[in-house]
Formats: structure tokens, C-alpha cells, sequence
């Protein structure tokens, strides 16, 4: 009765979602933030999951917030925790991608200009060599475009170790790829 309760007093890791869509023609969708001290730099949509909300429907939600684009889900391809990254809250972050397809034929962007400063879509093959990219959102897509290129099924991207999450650009302390059953550094399905 006098021992300190073991449970932490306040949340202390938010849950982000990325989503990796892709169209009929192979060309990932891409935005541009507004508002970020890395707003020219081209990266995946995504944001926060809200409280009682899936991982699935997250991504689906943020990426028709951001792009207008509506997307079906495919499956989950990578996920990352991370601390203290400094940001938001001061709190630890888990970040999964999730794999999209855009739901229809067309390619129509309708971009939230308060949010988004440009949104498009780019070959797959172009963005995996494009420079003004976030890291990790390259790396995975590469891995998609490598799967394509071996004609292989993307349902394991990572394969323990194989991609060596150089992570040079995260201002963070990062340990090795694991095997998809820890859940620190770079693990993906």
C-alpha cells in the first residue's frame, strides 16, 4: 500500500503513420509541409494517430487530409521507435508506414494549403534517388522499388539487418536493424 505505483503519470510516446501510396502509374505521393524548418523537402503524408483510432485508418485519414487523395490500405511495411527526439511533448515516438494504394484511376491532388505547402506525384523510381527527401521515407521507398525490381512480394521489406538504418540525418541515438521483434531502431516487416 505504501509502494509508488509502477505506471507512468502522464503518456510518454506519441504513434505517427506515414502513407506510401502509390498509383496505377507507379508514382508515390508526396507533400511538402507547411509549416516545418524542413518544408522543402518532399516526404510521405502522414501525422498522428488519434486516441481509439487504428493504425490503418490513421494513415488512410491523414493522407485524405493532407492530399484529398483517397487511398485503400494495403499492409503495414515499417515501423520505428524512437526517443526523445526533441520534438513535440519531449516524448518517445513510434512511427509505422503503412502501404496504400490510391483508390481510383485518378490523380487529382487537393492539397491542404494551411498544412501542405505542395503536394505531388512522382515516379517511384525518381523519389528513391531524390535528394530533398526525409531519410527514412526514402530508404523505405527504395526498398518498395527494389522489391518491384526483383519481382518479389513487398511483404517483408527489411530483412533483419539487411538495410543498415544509417540514419545519419535522425538527431537521435539509433541501435541496429532488428529481426520485427524488438521494437527499437529500424524494424520492418
Amino acid at each position: 500500500e505504501d509502494t509508488p505505483s509502477s505506471l507512468p503519470e502522464y503518456p510518454f510516446t506519441q504513434i505517427g503513420v506515414g502513407g506510401l501510396v502509390l498509383n496505377q502509374k507507379n508514382e508515390i505521393l508526396l507533400i511538402k509541409e507547411a509549416h516545418s524548418m524542413y518544408q522543402k523537402r518532399w516526404k510521405l503524408p502522414g501525422g498522428l494517430v488519434d486516441v481509439g483510432e487504428d493504425i490503418d485508418c490513421a494513415a488512410r485519414r491523414e493522407v485524405l487530409e493532407e492530399t484529398g487523395v483517397v487511398s485503400k490500405f494495403e499492409s503495414v511495411i515499417s515501423f520505428r521507435h524512437a526517443h526523445s527526439l526533441g520534438g513535440q511533448y519531449e516524448r518517445g515516438d513510434v512511427y509505422f508506414v503503412c502501404r496504400l494504394s490510391a483508390a481510383t484511376s485518378a490523380s487529382e491532388i487537393d492539397f491542404d494549403q494551411g498544412e501542405i505547402h505542395d503536394a505531388t506525384w512522382m515516379p517511384l523510381e525518381n523519389f528513391v534517388f531524390e535528394a530533398d527527401t526525409y531519410h527514412i521515407n526514402r530508404l523505405i521507398a527504395r526498398s518498395v522499388w527494389d522489391a518491384q525490381q526483383e519481382h518479389s512480394v513487398p511483404d517483408r521489406l527489411f530483412r533483419g539487418g539487411e538495410l543498415s538504418c544509417d540514419w545519419t540525418s535522425m538527431p537521435y541515438e539509433r541501435t541496429p536493424a532488428t529481426t520485427g521483434t524488438e521494437l527499437t531502431g529500424c524494424t520492418c516487416f
